[in-house]
């Protein structure tokens, strides 16, 4: 899933909200997020959170060695 995301916002494929959006923010630079970028954001940060859920649960040590043994 997420590499299809990553291809849908590789291919700059724009939301009509986006677009409308675009024309009033012509003086900050750069286009605002798509909605593709948005579930990219989403991803990443539950992937982050579950980790640190992970970390806390397991404490340091036996998260570090799940990593490395």
């Amino acid at each position: 899933m997420f590499i299809v995301l990553l291809i849908l916002a590789s291919l700059r494929i724009r939301s009509v909200l986006a677009d409308s959006v675009e024309d009033n923010n012509k003086e900050k630079r750069g286009p605002p997020p798509t909605s593709i970028e948005w579930m990219i954001y989403v991803y990443v940060a539950s992937f982050i959170w579950s980790e640190i859920k992970q970390l806390y649960n397991e404490g340091l040590i036996e998260y570090l060695r799940d990593w490395y043994f």
